[in-house]
């Protein structure tokens, strides 16, 4: 069997199973389990499927982890990722955040910051940042969820329109190969967007596990944005696209 035909079983494979082992799969196809790894290495690359520790696992398109769940995923990447970001701040700016786990992590640096003006629809991070801070902060309006500790709809859409701030700071649920940067809920891709319209400097926040992923809503182009924080370096192809649409590729290491 040759390899395209190889790795396309192994995505329906994937799929179907929702989970995979290296080992189950070089049994299956009579492979070496290094012919597997770089298999599934390119499949991940490509958008394909989440390589993982010994196997791989489906891509979610549709559906995203509970909020609980990713308050906890990556976390230590989550943290070096938005300590980056922090330090692009200085005093007297102006920036929007939407709501998520990696921005959520913003809330030490922001902290530490001094007299700056926030645009958030995250209920938690208007807490914890405004707790004995010097900065103003307008928590956006809207029908209120409480799973998630955030504000969406209409109204908030028309209270983001009425700021331009310095920064944007954004976080998706992926970013595929071919440029675009994808949510998984369509009321959070809206507030995004809305942000970042009226932003002079876009920075999504994503951790390596978003690069290559696609997801059900686009918020929008990569040429939409100025730069991108994450924690590992991605492949040359996704690095090609960056280069394409002059986006700024942040390292945080």
């Amino acid at each position: 069997m040759n390899s395209k035909l190889r790795r396309s079983k192994i995505v329906e494979i994937t799929n179907a199973e929702k989970k995979v082992e290296v080992n189950y799969l070089a049994d299956l196809f009579s492979a070496s389990k290094e012919t597997i790894r770089r298999d599934l290495v390119v499949l991940s690359e490509k958008g394909l499927l989440r390589k993982m520790h010994g196997g791989a696992a489906a891509i979610q398109t549709a559906i995203e982890s509970p909020a609980s769940s990713r308050f906890k995923d990556c976390s230590f990447e989550k943290k070096k990722i938005a300590n980056h970001a922090a330090a692009l701040l200085i005093p007297g700016d102006s920036l929007f955040v939407d709501t998520g786990s990696t921005t959520y992590a913003l809330c030490e640096g922001l902290c530490n910051s001094n007299e700056l003006t926030i645009v958030t629809n995250s209920l938690m991070l208007a807490l914890n940042v405004g707790a004995g801070s010097d900065h103003a902060i307008y928590l956006v309006g809207g029908k209120y969820d409480v799973k998630t500790s955030e504000t969406y709809g209409n109204l908030a859409l028309e209270m983001i329109n009425k700021f331009h701030c310095d920064h944007a700071f954004i976080t998706v649920g992926g970013i595929d190969l071919n440029g675009n940067c994808m949510d998984y809920n369509v009321d959070e891709a809206g507030i995004a967007e809305a942000m970042i319209q009226q932003a002079r400097s876009v920075t999504i926040l994503a951790d390596h596990s978003k690069i290559g992923r696609k997801a059900l809503c686009k918020v929008c182009d990569l040429s939409n944005i100025s730069r991108i924080i994450t924690d590992r370096r991605p492949s040359e192809e996704f690095i090609n696209q960056l280069e394409i649409n002059e986006v700024e590729l942040i390292i945080a290491d």
